[in-house]
């Protein structure tokens, strides 16, 4: 054998070692890129590929939700083919709080895949995604370098930083951020858009605030400027392309308000700007998700998820109706039981549900089917309102949601929730249901902001007044007097509750005795809860027609102002006129805020009559001749002396004639000639 003979020889030998060598790794390689045991659940993914000659390799993406099972931080998922082979993959959305997923997945071919999880102990991580198609929008937080060095420093950070959550949208043109944040973000976009005649094209894009639009990593336009947007997109640039595809990329931060971006251009032979459509970039598919099933499992509980509608409910809130459907096969007729951790629960197989406020609830299905029983739980996230790509959601009527809340266990409610009911029954005009609902927020004892409790409860009592429901108004305030509060504030809700069923419901003795109960029970009171409490039981002792025990709680409470003589005349002089500013304006519930107030600062005025004439003209405006006339007797009765004590006779009598008991009337002007005949009023009709 020569040389030559004898080095062909060697690099044989060498080939046939390299070629065993790369069988070796290439069939280890196919066993590792295989699906082995541990993965406990699994969903389909149908997938229709597009037809297209765009870059790369076929994209496909889902949302679906899994359950308890999946590792926190999504490390166990994996998407295979039929044959269990692993495919490459890109998480686009994953918490450790909810158990939504989004994730994009290389797709070969049209059919069916499927995702996995519940290995507690993964192997090797899938290989990663590669994403050619469709156009990927990346949301970011805000980085303060985005800003220092224009649109390159912006670049940079964007390339360089890790996205929150992305979505793929049918082209570049957003109206606000689907994940429902406000105020600085960062948003980056990415597709092929293909080009399919050469020529001259114009550009034009405009962002929220700043940003940069590349094309072929070329820049082409910059706004470094946070003006925000015109309405159109203004900041345009020719370029020449040739056909084909071409890489373009939007860079956008958001310094303030709703994001936004838009991306238009001019074709060659065209005159006028137009968005750029979606049918100029490349296409990705949207997978859908099928039945979650187990392993080894012949029935595993699933249901579906859909964002139905919102409604508005002031000042800034939205209910959100979400649709939950129980997948059961065909054989089974069951009990389905819901709960949704918010101390609701419903029952059958389609079920709509009204979330009152955000948060993470923990919704759970119970499948009965004959002896058996099977329970799926899935963690959803309810935000401020329902987000969506480039589309606001549909209002829900009213009446829908009325109807589904008006079945709700409203013990099982936090104040927060109950109080978001009070402003939808009140927006919505159903007094029945605000009553029921303004009862129930009334015994919560949840902590709450005092001045919010205070507004609340003024609010609730005013619309039971409007409703002539009397002594339910002054419930409100004597339940809302047991509410986590200071005692200086249950104190003065007390006070609240004193003047209310006084004038309105008429029921002063129940009134002194669970004042002097509450007393009883409280023997530490506060300076300023003192001073509260007192004023009311003068208030309650003057309604019993008992003016020496009123004296009394007057002496004890003493003046809250804490001002000079002619101080405390001025400061009562303006608080007169505004009471009869607000009376005249038919303004009743500021009215008798006012004159609570006038009375908790000098309780002294209690006893001497201005006030009491001025809640009689209260009464009267509003109609309640009876009540007036009855506040006022009540009065002369524990202040004889007066100096108003006629003149409220005589009003009186009045009242109760326009009321339509002369019985009355007559008996009070027979009392006014008897004790005042020194007065005018004792001479008239």
């Amino acid at each position: 054998m020569d040389l030559d003979q004898k080095i062909d020889m060697k690099y044989l030998r060498l080939f046939v070692l390299l070629g065993v060598l790369f069988c070796f790794i290439s069939l280890h390689s196919l066993r590792a890129a295989t699906l082995g045991q541990g993965w406990t659940f699994h969903r389909p993914l149908t997938v229709l590929v597009p037809d297209t000659d765009a870059p790369g390799k076929n994209i496909a993406w889902a949302e679906f939700y899994t359950n308890q099972a999946r590792l926190p931080d999504g490390s166990d998922l994996r998407v295979t083919t039929s044959d269990r082979v692993i495919l490459p993959i890109y998480i686009m959305r994953i918490s450790p709080d909810d158990d939504l997923v989004r994730l994009a997945f290389q797709a070969p071919a049209d059919g069916d895949y499927q995702v996995w999880w519940g290995n507690p102990h993964p192997d090797n991580p899938p290989p990663a995604l590669q994403i050619d198609r469709g156009v990927l929008m990346q949301i970011f937080q805000f980085d303060n370098d985005a800003l220092g060095g224009g649109w390159q420093q912006t670049q940079n950070v964007l390339q360089q930083d890790q996205p929150d959550e992305s979505f793929f949208v049918p082209n570049i043109f957003n109206q606000f951020d689907p994940t429902g944040d406000y105020n600085r973000r960062m948003f980056l976009y990415t597709g092929q858009l293909h080009i399919a005649e050469p020529g001259t094209y114009t550009f034009a894009f405009d962002v929220s605030t700043m940003g940069y639009l590349n094309i072929d990593g070329q820049n082409i336009l910059a706004k470094n400027r946070a003006t925000g947007m015109a309405g159109r997109a203004r900041f345009s640039n020719r370029l020449e392309l040739d056909p084909g595809w071409h890489q373009v990329q939007v860079g956008v931060v958001q310094t303030w308000g709703r994001s936004g971006a838009a991306l238009d251009w001019i074709t060659p032979n065209e005159y006028r700007y137009s968005p750029v459509p979606a049918s100029a970039f490349a296409p990705v598919s949207h997978a859908s998700a099928g039945v979650l099933m187990q392993v080894g499992a012949e029935y595993t509980v699933d249901f579906t998820v859909i964002p139905k509608a919102q409604i508005f409910v002031p000042p800034e809130n939205y209910f959100q109706r979400y649709s939950f459907a129980i997948n059961v096969p065909g054989s089974f007729a069951p009990d389905v039981t819901w709960t949704f951790s918010d101390g609701q629960q419903a029952t059958g197989l389609n079920v709509d549900h009204v979330f009152l406020t955000p948060g993470v609830y923990q919704v759970q299905a119970q499948v009965k089917q004959g002896a058996n029983s099977f329970t799926a739980t899935r963690r959803i996230r309810i935000q401020d309102q329902i987000y969506s790509l480039g589309e606001f959601p549909p209002g829900d009527p009213s009446g829908t949601v009325g109807d589904l809340i008006n079945n709700y266990s409203l013990d099982q409610l936090s104040a927060q929730q109950l109080y978001l009911g009070i402003q939808f029954f009140e927006k919505y005009g159903n007094f029945d249901s605000l009553s029921n609902w303004g009862q129930a927020w009334a015994n919560c004892k949840q902590s709450e902001d005092t001045q919010e409790v205070f507004d609340t409860a003024d609010d609730l009592v005013s619309r039971f007044i409007q409703h002539s429901q009397y002594s339910q108004a002054a419930a409100i305030y004597q339940a809302a007097a047991n509410k986590q509060m200071d005692d200086e504030s249950q104190a003065g809700m007390l006070f609240r509750y004193a003047t209310t069923t006084c004038d309105y419901a008429n029921d002063s003795e129940d009134v002194l005795g669970v004042l002097q109960q509450w007393q009883q029970n409280h023997s530490d009171l506060s300076a300023g809860a003192q001073h509260t409490l007192n004023t009311a039981l003068a208030f309650a002792a003057i309604a019993n027609g008992n003016g020496k025990l009123a004296q009394q709680y007057v002496d004890a409470a003493g003046d809250a102002a804490n001002v000079s003589y002619g101080a405390a005349q001025i400061r009562q002089g303006v608080l007169a006129h505004n009471v009869e500013s607000y009376i005249a304006t038919r303004d009743f519930p500021t009215a008798q805020r006012l004159l609570n107030r006038w009375d908790y600062e000098f309780p002294i005025a209690m006893t001497q009559g201005y006030t009491r004439l001025l809640r009689f003209e209260l009464l009267s405006a509003q109609n309640l001749p009876i009540a007036a006339a009855k506040g006022a007797v009540e009065f002369v009765n524990a202040e004889p002396d007066s100096f108003y004590a006629a003149e409220l006779l005589y009003r009186a009598a009045q009242a109760y004639k326009q009321g339509g008991q002369s019985d009355n009337a007559q008996a009070v002007m027979d009392k006014l000639k008897q004790n005042y005949p020194e007065s005018p009023y004792a001479y008239k009709n």
